[in-house]
């Protein structure tokens, strides 16, 4: 098995396309000088996390096409886990360091 492709291409997918997502709702927030509103509106912002992990679990399930199903879902459980952390620090790192929504 091969974990770079597995495991290691979905996460950095994943993790580039938070920051991206971040980088985006900082710079508008920048852009009009409240920190504390401006950024993406709600339903954008959760849905492009929804798109970007819909999209790194699909670059897994291309990058296993050789094993079964059953394989497959045992694989991606370490995989939903690592998608979990790197949730949580790049998100709730943003929304803590920043001190936005009223934090």
């Amino acid at each position: 098995m091969n974990y770079k492709k597995t495991h290691l291409t979905p996460i950095i997918w994943f993790s580039v396309g938070l920051i991206l997502i971040v980088v985006i709702d900082f710079s508008l927030r920048s852009y009009t000088g409240h920190t504390n509103n401006l950024g993406l509106p709600e339903a954008l912002w959760f849905s492009l996390h929804g798109v970007v992990g819909i999209f790194a679990a699909l670059v897994f399930w291309k990058n296993t096409t050789q094993k079964s199903i059953l394989v497959r879902l045992i694989y991606f459980i370490p995989l939903l886990l690592a998608f979990i952390i790197m949730y949580t620090l790049i998100i709730y790192g943003y929304v803590f360091g920043t001190h936005i929504d009223g934090f």
